[in-house]
């Protein structure tokens, strides 16, 4: 067996040479107690030679004699050698995780449907937040900290949790949902042989707009999770802000909640409000609900979804009305239906009992109707969307304030009123670490769009076919309870301090990275360089320089001014 000792005689640094068990034999005889000397058979020689390998596996330099091995050395001195250099490197190893491992383990688990995947993680943005592990095509990035850095600011923006259907989309569910019923009311005895037999006996009563009981469950494990995940930024608490929309506005008292280690549940006039909550509707400036945008809040709504839907949607809806004569449903039926799974499954018995609806659809069936909502959220709020970017730029120009310590850049839907003041938006030294905003899908959309990240190289196809490796997928950015962290971080380690222009006294560098529901960001911004795509990090002058759109105005009065 081959065995590596060390041969260097200069002191540039070991080097290593290889040699066989009787060549070590023949070089070094061991010594005895008394002196004299004996043949190895194969013990302390092979078991040095064993243990030099496993501490060059180990990344630990072996300092074994020089000389070829010509001095003899006791086994004793060579065990409590190697036994020494193994306890360093354990040492060095538990320091290391313990400052930078993830804190899963204490992470609480996150509400979940009793759903497969296929169902549960394609329902658009009715699907319940999961645990990504990574977007698209794009290669998997380690949410662990990197060696030498530690987070300094957390700035968390996040969705309200699951909720009834708003009453537009009620309305629609009914509707569809009434022509099912007379259905089976007309044919009693053969509806029983169908996939529509539940029907029969299910009868669940939707409301509408207000949470339920498993959206505050959702709501309340973020605040839990954010405690876990930080716990040596909480010394200054947390500063919360939320629109006065009632599920966003209770979604953020439930975090708050569980942030400061209260009850659940407990009646909901009960919770403690949020430091800032911000009117909504178009005559208000409010980066957590952008609805300012004239030219947007005119705009017709497009027909992106509408194009798909009429080409994955006639071969549901046809095989749904072959079950029972006088069955005739339309394609706008198919999604309402769909839709009816999710919500059921939210409020009845809080996520543990699927709804009936859920199964009576196909795996590809799924996947389509999930790239129906994605083609929703994308063109009329994000990516193809002429206002998505503008509307979104007011909180980025506010996240660069916290993250710089400096003022508000007031442009587009910021409000300068609150944002000038201290009290309703701290910043610098006297500012908590951790900022919760509270916000709704469609504004998130608005600002993944501003943020310029998880943007596809080409445009969404309203006719397909879905690639199923697109980046832009509701169900994994803007589902139930969506947490989009940018979290800043202080880096000590010369891989990523080196060349940084503006660095602490400390000598490391701030850098950004954006973590959205537990999967890390790349940042394919060019100011970040290959660090963004391969790490997620971003030297912090270099993402303010990515965000040039947002300083800048964030093109509002372009987008949003109404042409006559």
């Amino acid at each position: 067996m081959l065995r590596m000792v060390d041969a260097s005689e200069d002191r540039s640094g070991p080097r290593w040479t290889l040699y066989d068990d009787e060549d070590l034999r023949a070089r070094a005889p061991l010594e005895c107690q008394d002196g004299s000397e004996r043949e190895d058979k194969g013990g302390a020689w092979a078991d040095l030679g064993r243990s030099s390998l496993a501490i060059l596996s180990l990344g630990v330099p072996s300092f074994a004699l020089r000389k070829s091995f010509k001095v003899a050395l006791s086994r004793r001195v060579v065990m409590s050698t190697l036994l020494s250099l193994l306890l360093l490197r354990l040492f060095w190893v538990t320091a290391w995780s313990v400052d930078h491992a993830s804190a899963s383990t204490s992470v609480p688990p996150l509400p979940a449907y009793n759903l497969p995947d296929y169902i549960a993680h394609n329902a658009g943005p009715y699907t319940p937040r999961y645990r990504l592990h990574d977007f698209g095509n794009e290669a998997h990035v380690s949410a662990d900290l990197p060696r030498g850095c530690s987070v300094t600011q957390v700035n968390m923006l996040a969705r309200h949790g699951a909720r009834y259907p708003t009453s537009d989309s009620l309305d629609e569910i009914n509707a569809a949902y009434a022509k099912v019923r007379q259905a089976v009311a007309a044919n009693p005895k053969l509806v029983k042989h169908t996939p529509l037999a539940f029907m029969t006996t299910w009868n669940v009563t939707l409301g509408h707009d207000s949470l339920v009981d498993f959206g505050r469950e959702q709501a309340y494990g973020s605040g839990k999770e954010i405690l876990a995940k930080y716990p040596h930024l909480t010394k200054k608490g947390v500063f919360i802000r939320s629109t006065s929309k009632d599920r966003v506005l209770e979604s953020a008292r439930w975090f708050k909640q569980a942030f400061y280690g209260g009850k659940y549940p407990i009646p909901v006039e009960s919770l403690p409000l949020p430091e800032v909550v911000i009117p909504t509707g178009s005559d208000y400036n409010n980066t957590l609900s952008s609805n300012n945008c004239a030219a947007a809040e005119a705009a017709p709504e497009g027909d992106a979804d509408e194009r798909w839907l009429a080409v994955y949607a006639p071969p549901i809806a046809a095989r749904l009305g072959s079950y029972l004569p006088g069955l005739n449903l339309s394609n706008a039926d198919v999604p309402s239906l769909m839709s009816t799974c999710a919500f059921e499954t939210a409020y009845y018995k809080d996520g543990k009992v699927p709804s009936p609806w859920c199964k009576l659809f196909t795996k590809s069936e799924w996947e389509a109707n999930e790239y129906y909502e994605d083609l929703d959220k994308y063109w009329e709020s994000s990516h193809g969307s002429p206002y998505g970017r503008a509307q979104g730029s007011g909180w980025v120009n506010e996240l660069i304030a916290r993250l710089t310590g400096t003022p508000v850049h007031v442009s587009g839907s910021v409000n300068g009123t609150l944002d000038s003041d201290p009290k309703t938006f701290p910043i610098g030294t006297n500012a908590p670490y951790i900022f919760a905003d509270f916000s709704s899908d469609n504004n998130i959309a608005h600002i993944i769009a501003a943020l310029d990240i998880l943007k596809d190289k080409k445009a969404l196809s309203p006719t397909g076919p879905p690639n199923p490796n697109r980046l832009f997928v509701a169900s994994k950015l803007v589902p139930f309870n969506t947490n989009l962290v940018v979290e800043k971080l202080s880096c000590s380690n010369r891989r990523f301090a080196r060349g940084a222009e503006h660095a602490s006294h400390s000598g490391a560098t701030d850098y950004v990275r954006i973590v959205l529901n537990d999967a890390v960001v790349p940042l394919r911004l060019d100011p970040c360089g290959r660090l963004g795509v391969s790490d997620g990090l971003c030297r912090l002058d270099d993402f303010v320089k990515s965000q040039e759109f947002s300083l800048s105005g964030g093109g509002w009065d372009e987008a949003c001014t109404i042409r006559s």
